[in-house]
């Protein structure tokens, strides 16, 4: 087949931003297909996408933006902390990509608390650092 080809890989630790990654260039008909990668036990570990390009400016992978960063988070948290109620109070530059603050609930043996979070976002849109304190 002619054109241009990105693999998207990605291991677990990236799998939000690879997820939305994902969503977007299936959306654009862009996705040829996918493929799950497996360790010795047959553990999902990873995965790879390859999708096609007419050119070479629309291979290049895009930056997240600070609403797309806002919106990993908060998917992130959701998962780790199992809760929909996630409260974004900042997005601001950091180095190569995003600080998103804010707060969510949590149960601390019986009683309801809140726990502040800290998470450090790349370009690519991969969590780099997590930090959570109790309120």
């Amino acid at each position: 087949m002619k054109g241009k080809y990105l693999l998207l890989g990605t291991n677990l630790g990236d799998r939000f931003a690879h997820l939305e990654q994902a969503r977007e260039r299936f959306d654009k008909g862009e996705w040829l297909y996918a493929m799950g990668i497996l360790d010795d036990q047959e553990k999902l570990i990873g995965s790879v996408i390859v999708c096609e390009y007419a050119s070479e400016e629309e291979l290049a992978m895009p930056q997240v933006t600070r609403e797309a960063a806002s919106e990993i988070v908060i998917n992130f948290l959701k998962k780790q902390k199992n809760t929909d109620k996630i409260d974004v109070a900042m997005v601001e530059e950091h180095n190569e990509g995003y600080l998103v603050r804010g707060t969510c609930p949590i149960d601390l043996q019986g009683h309801p608390w809140a726990e502040r979070f800290t998470v450090v976002i790349d370009l690519k849109g991969r969590i780099r650092t997590t930090d959570y304190a109790l309120l």
